[in-house]
This record gives structure tokens, sequence and C-alpha cells, in this order.
């Protein structure tokens, strides 16, 4: 029970908490008063802390090892604003990038080295006399403080006579933008603790105008980590709260009270399944995510049994194709999730800042046709990725069939292929079989460098994408998904969950499942390597073994992804600032995993990470049908 004292946060701040904590390995507690986000805290939290990445800041603006020891004489650090989804026509946007595409800011002159665009540059040069507007208003309205934000115009000389490689541009780039994020933290905090700023002599209407505007004072916040054996003053806890910064802490006995777990009638974000799982997992580093990540209910889980959730009604039999209608459709996307252990269990393991899991983000130019025909019946091979977010729906959804879960799959970038037996398929035998099309005769040319390459390019995709086995390109997920989904023709996305096409069942150009009974439409190679742009002298698109180790790739499309595809095309379309990139190029633009932390299993958002929790989800809630068979 916590100590009695004065200070009580659940009276004093009721409606501004959301208190969480879960136990970490040691013994310990970790706690959260107001935010999602739960930290998990390396050697001592205090002085050590892991990356700001943990603390809810999307965008590393300070180096990976600095302590919150600047907050009583900089405080608004805290107040630094994070953003995973700010629009990339904003001049602003390069800031919230943590990390820059170096197609967007690095022109290559000479072997390694190169430059900083001109556009880059004038973005920054934006940026920065934007900031150095508002500080004179804002020093009158509250004093100048005794270490005021160090951002100068000048900060802008060393990027316009930069002159080296990619690493040493990167951090000339890292440096301004910290210096811009902790300006516009003094910004935020200057005018969070003056409520009545707007009314203050020294503001203008232009000054109110360019705030409203910058959209920062509507961003979340970075937050901060208290010692919660010596914490700030009772008061600036409640106006942190009041200013919507994230407080976190590590609880221990002989803390203050007031923020004890017990006090605060915190939520205890994962239940112990300890007595459950055989072994867990040292590493527990997240990814990139955007700002849409699935949450956790605010109840804890019950402590009943873990037996899974049963279909209430039996499951109806469909066709082999099914076309539902407008009102089952309807039916079936407002079906209402249920929550349980499982449930619960599978999302804690995903519940990483950066992780993007059960996202409900959307690429853009997806239609939705009025009518799809879903393949109802087949054997299902699909990625770990994938499956631990089927074993999710089909534990949330029990009375939706299996099948219906191709439409989120198709629409998020996910993998979802379906082996379907030829003799349930096939055509009527021909006395004449037709002859095989062209493009299954041959495979298609490779791109060659030039002045026409993009031209080229763009027109024999689009032609690659009119062909019927071109369906499974959707199938496949990730990139690959993304580029035919931007390139395909109208009733591409129907094409997609319909099955194999004429090219498998007429002209019997398949892929055979495991079992050697069942096919799905094929793609060569050489069509995957057209799709994707791929010459002799570098490629339009990344490879597929560079792209599954990006760290930003957690098996499903999100915002970022999105961002930095839409990036590229408009190169593409532009062609003024574009350019191949060869292996090297495109292992230095995306970060990647390395190949020790993309196969350990507590690398969250990994194949091999998913692999582990399908396993666990296998021995500690066996399902009563399979997920590989439709």
């Amino acid at each position: 029970m916590p100590t009695p004292g004065v200070y009580d946060l659940k009276s004093a701040a009721a409606g501004l908490l959301k208190p969480l904590h879960k136990t970490l390995p040691n013994g310990m507690v970790s706690c959260s008063l107001n935010s999602e986000i739960v930290l998990e805290f390396i050697n001592n939290p205090l002085l050590v802390p892991r990356s700001l990445r943990t603390t809810g800041d999307y965008n590393e603006c300070e180096h990976a090892r600095e302590p919150d020891y600047r907050l009583p004489s900089s405080p608004w650090h805290a107040y630094i604003p994070v953003d995973d989804s700010f629009p990339t026509t904003d001049v602003k946007s390069w800031v919230f990038e943590d990390s820059i595409p170096q197609i967007e800011w690095f022109v290559p002159t000479y072997g390694s080295r190169g430059r900083i665009s001109p556009a880059f540059l004038n973005k920054v040069a934006t940026v920065i006399r934007d900031a150095l507007r508002w500080l004179p208003t804002l020093y009158a309205i509250s004093g100048t403080p005794p270490v005021p934000p160090s951002l100068q115009l000048s900060d802008l000389r060393p990027l316009e006579s930069f002159h080296g490689s990619y690493d040493e541009g990167a951090t000339e780039v890292w440096r301004v933008r910290r210096s811009v994020l902790i300006t516009w933290g003094y910004v935020i905090y200057s005018l969070s603790i003056r409520q009545d700023w707007q009314d203050h002599a020294a503001v203008t209407q232009e000054f109110i105008q360019d705030i409203t505007s910058s959209r920062l004072l509507n961003l979340p916040r970075r937050g901060l980590i208290i010692n919660a054996q010596d914490p700030p003053p009772f008061s600036d806890v409640i106006s942190y709260l009041q200013h919507r910064i994230p407080v976190h802490y590590y609880w221990e006995p002989g803390c203050i009270y007031w923020l004890d777990p017990a006090a605060t009638h915190s939520v205890n974000l994962f239940p112990d399944f300890s007595h459950c799982v055989t072994s867990h997992p040292d590493s527990t580093e997240g990814l990139d995510g955007p700002e849409d990540d699935h949450t956790l209910p605010s109840q804890p889980a019950s402590p009943h049994s873990l037996a899974p959730s049963r279909p209430s009604t039996p499951a109806p039999s469909f066709p082999l194709k099914c076309a539902p209608g407008p009102q089952v459709m309807d039916c079936f996307n407002h079906t209402v999730a249920i929550h349980n252990d499982k449930t619960e269990y599978i999302l804690r393991a995903f519940n990483t800042p950066h992780v993007s899991f059960n996202s409900t983000f959307r690429a853009p130019k997806i239609p939705l046709p009025d009518r799809l025909t879903f393949i109802t019946s087949g054997r299902l091979e699909i990625s770990k990725r994938t499956e631990v977010r089927l074993h999710l729906w089909r534990s949330q959804y029990p009375t939706l069939p299996l099948w219906f879960f191709a439409y989120h799959c198709l629409s998020h970038g996910l993998d979802w292929r379906v082996f379907t037996r030829l003799t349930d398929l096939a055509h009527p035998a021909l006395e004449h079989p037709p002859p095989k099309p062209p493009h299954l005769q041959a495979d298609p040319r490779p791109l060659t460098k030039g002045s026409s390459l993009l031209v080229d390019y763009v027109r024999r995709v689009q032609a690659l994408l009119q062909q019927p086995n071109a369906r499974r390109f959707l199938t496949m997920g990730g990139v690959i998904w993304r580029i035919a989904l931007h390139y395909g023709p109208a009733g591409f996305f129907a094409a997609a969950s319909s099955g194999p096409s004429v090219d498998a069942t007429v002209h019997l150009h398949f892929d055979e499942g495991d079992d050697h009974t069942t096919v799905d439409d094929r793609v060569s190679e050489a069509e995957i390597a057209l799709l994707l742009g791929i010459t002799e002298n570098g490629s339009i698109w990344p490879t597929l073994d560079i792209w599954e180790r990006n760290e930003h790739w957690c098996g499903e499309w999100n915002a970022k992804s999105e961002r930095w595809f839409q990036f590229r095309i408009r190169q593409i379309e532009s062609s003024a600032h574009f350019s191949l990139h060869t292996r090297k190029q495109w292992k230095a633009a995306i970060r990647r995993h390395t190949a020790r932390a993309f196969s350990n299993s507590g690398t969250v958002g990994t194949e091999a990470h998913a692999e582990r929790v399908c396993l666990e989800l296998d021995e500690l809630f066996p399902l009563p049908e399979s997920i590989t068979y439709l």
C-alpha cells in the first residue's frame, strides 16, 4: 500500500492520468503516468537511459546517451516535438525524419563524395529563419532563459560549404536538426507555461498566424524520465501532465510514495505469462513506426483460463470463389473485435515504439471495388509476420471466415498467397489447347541505362502489370506490392484476391505448392527485376534482400514507408534529380538491421521474432482449427 502523505496524483490530476506499468526482467517496475508506451530501461535508467527513440522521440533529436539532467536548466527538452506523419509537402518535414533518404539531400560529385542539394539547403534556411524570427517575441513574453537555444543562421554555413561522404554529411544535417528541434521545444514550452500568451503586448497577429500554421503546439512531445527517488516538485509533475508531456520513471521500494503504482491506480500493461513460456528473448530492440499503431486496451487481461476463444456459431460454407455483396462486406468490416488473453499476449509482444503492428494506415491509390471475389479454399503460404497477425485477427474475429482476411492483407502490403487445387480450377480440356501468350514464352529483356531509361521503365512496367499472372506481385507484399499497386491497371486489386489467373489454369504456368497438388500464379526473377528497375549499373528500387533488412519494414506498409515511396516516385516522374542506386548506395540510403539483429528472435518486427511468437502461441493457445488452410 502507498505510504500516507499529502500529495495524491490520482486526485490532483485525475483527468490527465493514464498510468501504466510493467515488471522488467530484473524485478523492478517501469511506469508511465500518461503515455501508451512503457519504457525498457537499460542499466541505470537515470544515468544511461535508452536512446530517445524509446522515450517516444521518433526523431532521435539528441544523442542516444543524453540523460534528462538538462531539464533543470533547459526544461524545454521535454517539450521537443515528435511526429511520424508530417506531410512531405511541408517545408519542415525533413526535421521529423529519423533517417533522411540520401536521394533527398545528397548530390554525388565523384567517388563517395558529394554536396548537399540547393533545394534541401533552401528548406533548412527557411526553417531556421522562421524559428529565429519567433525568438524575440518569446523572450519578451517569458524573459531570456539562462541557457537560451543555440540555433543561429550561421548553422547553415557548414552545410553550404560541405563536400564529403554521405556519412559526414548526415552528421552535419543531424547537428542542425537537433538545434532546430530544441528551439521548437523552447517555443512550445514558452507558450505552454503562458496560457494567455496571445494577449501579451509583444504578440502580433502575424506571430499568432505563424505559430498556428506551424502546427507545433498540436504535436506530441518527447517527454522525460524522472528519478522516482528524488522527483521534480509535485507541482511541476502536474504541469507536465497538463502540458501533455509523457512522464516515465523506474519504480522500486523506497521511491517517493505518490509515484507508487498502487497510489496512481496504475494498470499492469503486460500480465505475467512467464509461467507458461519456457524462455524469453534477451533483446527488446524496436524499429521505427508510425503514430497509428494498434494500442492495448486500458484494462488488464482477465485472469481466467488461457483457452482460445471459439466461434459462437458454426462457420458457414462457401463456394470455391465467393463474391460477398455490399451488405455482407459491410457486416464483415464492422464486426466488433473481441479482446481476450490471446489478443493481449500478441499485442504485448509487439508493443514496442516504432513497430507498425495491426495498423489502420492505408496506402493511397487502392481502389475499393463494389464487389470483390475471394478464393475461399486452399492452402496458405505466408510469412511468419503475416501469420502472427492472422493469429490476432482470428482471435479478435472468430466468426468471420478466414479467407476474408485477404482483404486486410492486400490493403496493407502483407503477403497473402493461396495455393489451390488445379483440379478445382482447371477449365474443361480443349481438343486444341491455345498457344501460350508471348509473355509466357520468354522472359522480359533487361533494362539498360540510357537517356530514355525512366520512360522505358514506366512503359514496360505498366505493360507487365497487364499480364494475368501479374496479380502475384500484389500478393507478395512489401515494396513489390506498393510498386505494382502504383503502376497497375484498374481492377488490379480485385484480381489479387480472386485466385490463380488463366495463365495458371489454362496455360499451366504456375508454381506448385509444397504438396505438389496445389498451384498459384508464377512470376519469374526477370519479371521481378523489371518491376524493381534493375540494370547492370544499379536499380531504381532496392532489391528484395536489402528491403527485407530495412529497419522500418516490419511486415506491413506504414506511413514512413509511404513517405519514402512517394519521394522516390516524385524523382522518377520529374527525372531531374533521379539517379540509379548501386547496391552499396541502397545499403547506405536504407537503415538496415545488422545480420545478427535480423536473425535475433528478440528484434521486434523481424521474421525471426514473429516466428518465435507463433511458436509460443501454438504452445499457449492451441487453435481448434488450422490457419494454414482456408
